[in-house]
């Protein structure tokens, strides 16, 4: 049976197990490391909060703080693993081995990018159990202070829906993710630190945009008012935010499917 030249589910599989097997170390490492780093954070957190006699307070404010720092290294690595897209081009042997690849360019980039997006989500996810595991055998093994899990309705506490306020940090990470994305494909030193800077300016550039287009819609004195009765001001921020994400994705791409002729000067 003939295989389409753009995309190929077994082609795809191939460069996964070709991922896995070259990168397998690093990524027991860096896992390793988030489970370390989470441990560590959460042993100091709770050795904090020791002194409070109720299990309550002592349970609301381990969790508020563990939480707190949770979030935070969830989008540190994040942004780090998206720099990391494509570090193995960086290097003159990385380079001849990603175009000598029997592949397309889109299914590279596919692969790269479930790697470093739902996948860094889905090892993020188990190595911060873990974590919470070691934390929850410190409290009650060594403190005798008695805890419970950090659930998903811990971090994402509020009135909306669960799965609204999941969906709502996914697209909000993916997108700040994205300029790392495309940050990791244009610099090949400092992606991370380059990337940030620039992110600003490009933040306050989408700001700007999305402001311009909600007055646009909402302002009655112009003749959009009526069409923006049709959306709300979560519908057009989040409508602009995904726009923004395929877009800084779809630019990745262009720059990496052109990155055999970039390469050669």
């Amino acid at each position: 049976m003939k295989q389409s030249n753009s995309f190929s589910i077994s082609r795809l599989g191939m460069l996964f197990k070709q991922d896995y097997i070259e990168n397998y170390r690093q990524l027991f490492l860096s896992s390793g490391f988030i489970v370390l780093l989470l441990s560590v954070i959460y042993i100091l957190i709770c050795a904090n909060c020791r002194y409070y006699a109720d299990d309550s307070i002592f349970n609301s404010n381990m969790k508020h703080h563990s939480i707190g720092w949770l979030v935070a290294v969830f989008i540190i690595s994040g942004m780090i693993a998206g720099s990391s897209m494509f570090s193995s081009m960086r290097r003159s042997a990385g380079r001849l081995s990603t175009l000598m690849v029997p592949a397309s360019q889109l299914e590279k980039f596919i692969e790269r990018w479930l790697v470093a997006v739902p996948g860094y989500i889905i090892v993020f996810a188990l190595a911060a159990f873990v974590a919470d595991l070691i934390r929850i055998g410190f409290c009650e093994w060594i403190l005798d202070r008695s805890t419970t899990v950090i659930t998903l309705s811990d971090i994402f506490d509020g009135v909306y829906p669960l799965p609204k306020k999941i969906a709502t940090a996914l697209l909000l990470f993916m997108f700040a993710q994205s300029f790392f994305v495309l940050g990791s494909i244009v610099w090949q030193k400092l992606a991370v630190v380059k990337t940030f800077w620039v992110l600003v300016a490009i933040v306050a550039f989408y700001a700007a945009v999305a402001g311009w287009i909600m007055y646009t819609f909402q302002n009655p004195e112009l003749n959009y008012s009526n069409a923006g009765s049709m959306f709300d001001n979560d519908t057009l921020i989040y409508t602009g935010i995904a726009i923004a994400t395929l877009f800084n994705y779809g630019t990745a791409y262009m720059r990496f499917r052109e990155s055999e002729i970039i390469n050669r000067w």
